[in-house]
């Protein structure tokens, strides 16, 4: 997505100005998420949350299409300019909180299927600030039918602990986008297991696994994917063969 020389100068970084001759090429969702993007970066809530209003389940996209290919696909490119020096600081948090505001928009619009009979808790690991990536996450197991709880960012392990002891989940997402938060996520897991043993099941998701997919099968996590959507169907087969009962769609 957006696969654009960027300029150096973050104050006319916008996608539409450098939309190249093959963009007429692009598909709807492509297009949606530069038009986002491009609000985005300006900081223009309004424009974009009318981009996502006119893009939603009346429109064509999905709930689920407009959270991977249009938020979280933006986040993550901006996140990637912010590291390169391309926008600044304020622009980074901008979207950001555009996104949260597109997030909550979207969430009267989410289909729900039928309870699946399972609940989750999600929670960002110690440290880790980073909580676009888990929200969306609970929105979908929100739309397969789980019942959800979700703690949010940076909650410490004792915290984690209590919650899983209060709300006794049948599975824990837990989150973490920056590598530096890995020993935080290696120690709640031990906690987790310290404390419950197999009882409950791990999920892991965020892009700091993405660069070091061994610490997950050193850990023995079987509940792992690349996006949200991914991550809650591998979770209902898991949670279903230990159930014993067949997987459903």
């Amino acid at each position: 997505m957006m696969a654009h020389d960027y300029p150096t100068d973050p104050g006319n970084l916008t996608p539409s100005s450098m939309m190249s001759s093959n963009d007429c090429d692009i598909s709807p969702l492509e297009r949606v998420a530069q038009a986002y993007m491009d609000a985005a970066l300006r900081g223009d809530r309004t424009v974009a949350l009318k981009v996502i209003g006119e893009a939603g389940p009346d429109a064509g996209l999905s709930v689920g299409q407009i959270y991977l290919g249009v938020i979280q696909a933006t986040q993550y490119e901006i996140g990637k300019l912010w590291v390169e020096g391309k926008v600044s600081v304020a622009q980074e948090h901008l979207a950001t909180g555009i996104s949260q505001l597109a997030i909550a928009h979207l969430y009267s619009m989410m289909p729900r299927s039928e309870s699946s009979g399972f609940n989750v808790l999600i929670t960002c690991v110690p440290g880790e600030t980073h909580d676009m990536g888990p929200r969306i996450l609970a929105d979908f197991f929100e739309m397969s039918g789980f019942d959800v709880r979700y703690l949010g960012a940076d909650v410490p392990v004792k915290e984690i602990v209590d919650a899983v002891s209060r709300w006794t989940p049948d599975l824990v997402a837990l989150s973490a986008t920056m590598t530096y938060n890995l020993p935080s996520f290696r120690a709640t897991v031990d906690a987790l297991r310290q404390s419950f043993g197999d009882e409950v099941l791990i999920a892991a998701g965020g892009q700091a696994f993405e660069l070091t997919p061994e610490l997950l099968d050193e850990l023995n996590i079987e509940v792992r994917a690349s996006d949200a959507r991914q991550l809650v169907e591998i979770s209902r087969q898991v949670l279903n063969r230990r159930r014993g009962t067949e997987v459903t769609d």
